[in-house]
C-alpha cells in the first residue's frame, strides 16, 4: 500500500520565488548600502566595497561547506568592518546589513499566480518551507508580502536551524516538528544537490523543479515549473 502524502515542504528561493543567486549579481548597484559606508568613513570606492564584501562572503561560504553549519550575514559585515577598521555601534552594523539585504531582495520576483496555487494545495496538504538563507527575515518578510504566510504550518531557515541543505538533519528535524514522517512527505525544490539529494538522504521523496531541463531523463520526479507539480502529487 502506497503511503498517503499529507505534507509538502518547499524550498523558497528559486522555487516559490524567482531570484538572481549570488551577491552583487547583475548590474544592480547597492547605492544605499554604500552610502552607509561613506557616512561612516569607509576609505575605499564602490568597486572595492563590492570586491571586499563578496570575498568575505565567499570565504565564509567555502568554510561552511566543510561542515554544513550556516553563518549569519552579520558575520560577513563584522569581518568587513573590522578589516576596514570601521569600529561602529551594533545598531549601525545592523542597519547596514538590513539595508544591503533589502537591496539584494529587489532581485526577488513573485509569481503572479502563487497565492491561488498555494491556497489550492493548502486544501489537501500541510505546507511548510525549508530554506537556506543567511538572514531569516528575507524568507519570512517575502512570505508575508506574498500574502501566503497563513498557508504554512512551519518555516524553517538554515540560519535559525544551524545546518543548511543538503544536510539531512534540517529535513529530519522539520519532519519531527511537524510530527510526520518521510513516507508521508514530499519536498519540492529547484536544486539537485540541496533539495533533491538532501531530501533523498533524509528518506523523503523530492520533486525537482528543473526549468533548464538539465536532469530530463535522469530524474523521474522532475517538472519544468513549480506549477506542474500537481501532476506528480
Amino acid at each position: 500500500m502506497v503511503p498517503q502524502i499529507t505534507h509538502l515542504t518547499f524550498d523558497f528561493f528559486g522555487t516559490l520565488v524567482q531570484y538572481k543567486p549570488g551577491h552583487f549579481a547583475g548590474d544592480k548597484k547597492y547605492k544605499k548600502s554604500f552610502a552607509y559606508l561613506q557616512a561612516n568613513k569607509y576609505p575605499n570606492n564602490y568597486e572595492t566595497f563590492v570586491k571586499e564584501y563578496a570575498e568575505i562572503f565567499n570565504m565564509l561560504t567555502e568554510q561552511s561547506l566543510k561542515t554544513y553549519k550556516e553563518f549569519h550575514m552579520d558575520a560577513v559585515t563584522d569581518i568587513f568592518f573590522n578589516e576596514n577598521k570601521l569600529y561602529i555601534p551594533d545598531q549601525i552594523r545592523d542597519a547596514f546589513t538590513k539595508t544591503y539585504l533589502q537591496e539584494w531582495n529587489e532581485n526577488v520576483v513573485y509569481f503572479p499566480e502563487i497565492k491561488t496555487f498555494i491556497k489550492r494545495l493548502k486544501k489537501k496538504y500541510s505546507l511548510s518551507i525549508i530554506s537556506n538563507t543567511h538572514y531569516s527575515p528575507l524568507v519570512i518578510n517575502n512570505v508575508k508580502n506574498m500574502d501566503i504566510e497563513s498557508a504554512f504550518d512551519l518555516i524553517v531557515t538554515s540560519v535559525e536551524h544551524g545546518r543548511f541543505k543538503p544536510d539531512s538533519l534540517i529535513f529530519t528535524d522539520t519532519l519531527k516538528s511537524l510530527n510526520t514522517s518521510p513516507e508521508h512527505t514530499i519536498h519540492i525544490g529547484d536544486s539537485y544537490n540541496d533539495d533533491f539529494i538532501g531530501a533523498k538522504n533524509a528518506g523523503m521523496r523530492c520533486i525537482l523543479i528543473d526549468s533548464d531541463k538539465k536532469y530530463e531523463g535522469q530524474v523521474k520526479d522532475r517538472v519544468n515549473s513549480l506549477f506542474d507539480i500537481e501532476s506528480l502529487l
